[in-house]
């Protein structure tokens, strides 16, 4: 049906982004990538589609462009929003579960202690986040 919908209107982003969270839920990164890069290629300042889209990007490993995305976000987005620290948590993740590189491990831990200071208290990750950095020994 998403792809009924995306057929009948190319522009209709809606349509894109919940055939892409789909295929992102089922790990279909290369397909979701397709929709998302679509979406961002229309509105290039869409936070939530870049956030998937390096989801996407980090699920085929393609790890320096999923940190590439998500840096972009941390920059641009509004400093307290929910995409901004959406994007911070998945940098943090990126850094301390998808390396071995000693380097790439300290950056994950640096980018966790920044979600912790900077990410809402209401995040839906902060949980998570204060479990990782116990394990990590931060702060």
């Amino acid at each position: 049906l998403f792809d009924q919908a995306v057929a009948l209107d190319a522009t209709y982003i809606d349509a894109r982004f919940n055939k892409a969270s789909v295929l992102l839920d089922a790990g279909d990164y290369a397909r979701a990538k397709v929709e998302l890069a679509a979406i961002v290629e229309r509105r290039p300042d869409d936070y939530e589609a870049l956030v998937a889209l390096g989801v996407a990007h980090r699920g085929l490993k393609e790890n320096a462009e999923a940190k590439k995305v998500w840096t972009r976000v941390v920059k641009e987005a509004p400093k307290h929003s929910t995409v901004r620290a959406d994007a911070m948590w998945n940098l943090a993740e990126l850094g301390l579960d998808y390396s071995d590189d000693a380097a790439a491990q300290a950056q994950g831990k640096a980018d966790l202690e920044r979600y912790l200071q900077e990410a809402p208290s209401a995040q839906a990750k902060r949980q998570d986040a204060d479990n990782k950095c116990k394990e990590v020994k931060c702060r």
